[in-house]
């Protein structure tokens, strides 16, 4: 009986800690896809005579202020303004590390992440940011 509830207890905490870190990297992600809708609606009184942004401090506050209701402590917030072909883009980049639910046990796979959502910028008519 004592390996078994080792090992079914060994068993919980992994789909636990699993069901944690997935959380917390889709509430990333929506944090940045949120930030990036923000960014490419942004008003043209945050904007320059060219549609590009005159501080992008109002996009990364909008997304730590997200990130900090899941209590995530991102290290770093990119917004890029750039082109794919050509449609005028924001991306945002949020990095930073994962907490852990049993962080003793669990110590070897790795916490960091990345993760970046692009939206057509709809406050430009043409890529010259």
């Amino acid at each position: 009986m004592s390996v078994v509830v080792v090992m079914l207890m060994a068993l919980v905490m992994g789909i636990a800690e699993s069901g944690w870190i997935f959380m917390q990297t889709n509430m990333i992600v929506n944090a940045a896809r949120d930030g990036a809708r923000f960014g490419a609606t942004l008003a043209a009184a945050e904007r320059n005579g060219d549609g590009c942004f005159t501080s992008t401090s109002t996009i990364t506050t909008h997304v730590q202020d997200s990130l900090d209701a899941i209590g995530f402590e991102a290290s770093d917030i990119e917004v890029i303004q750039g082109c794919s072909g050509t449609v005028p883009t924001i991306e945002v980049v949020v990095n930073g590390s994962l907490s852990r639910m049993f962080p003793f046990f669990f110590a070897e796979a790795g916490t960091d992440v990345v993760r970046s959502v692009t939206f057509a910028d709809e406050g430009r008519e043409d890529c010259t940011c």
